[in-house]
């Protein structure tokens, strides 16, 4: 079992940061020097933009969720799971939570996965995300799923 707690204090913040550091992959610098945004930036908007939490169990911190609300899109902006804690269906259980715990009016989920994580896309389409678009610049797809309250 898993808890989603939601990131409040500067320290909060700075250990999800420390998490997203070490489990940054080979998309993330090149991404961040692609937009023209420094570790710093990130950072900042990372603290200012949509609901960052901790994914814990027994106060342990095992992954970040990262989530901003667009109109009718919730938009998962990131979903990082410690490698020591990946293959276990956490990442299953959070999307699950996610789908179920969304706000009234939220009508899809939207969310992006770089090319070289086919485990991580393959898990989406797994879990009902439909690609409905690729980035070749950045070799992003979006891929997007309806929520349970739409159906």
């Amino acid at each position: 079992m898993f808890a989603l707690v939601p990131a409040k204090t500067d320290q909060h913040y700075a250990a999800l940061l420390e998490l997203i550091y070490h489990q940054k992959t080979a998309y993330l610098e090149p991404l961040l020097d692609l937009i023209e945004l420094t570790w710093e930036q990130f950072g900042n908007y990372f603290r200012t933009t949509g609901t960052a939490y901790s994914i814990c169990r027994d106060k342990e911190i095992l992954g970040v969720c990262w989530v901003k609300e667009r109109g009718e899109i919730l938009e998962l902006i990131g979903l990082i799971v410690k490698p020591e804690f990946q293959g276990q269906g956490l990442g299953t259980q959070v999307l699950s939570w996610l789908d179920e715990h969304c706000s009234e009016g939220i009508q899809a989920i939207e969310l992006q996965v770089h090319a070289s994580n086919p485990r991580a896309k393959a898990l989406y389409e797994r879990m009902g995300y439909i690609e409905i678009y690729y980035e070749p610049v950045s070799c992003f797809y979006t891929l997007r799923k309806t929520t349970e309250k739409t159906i």
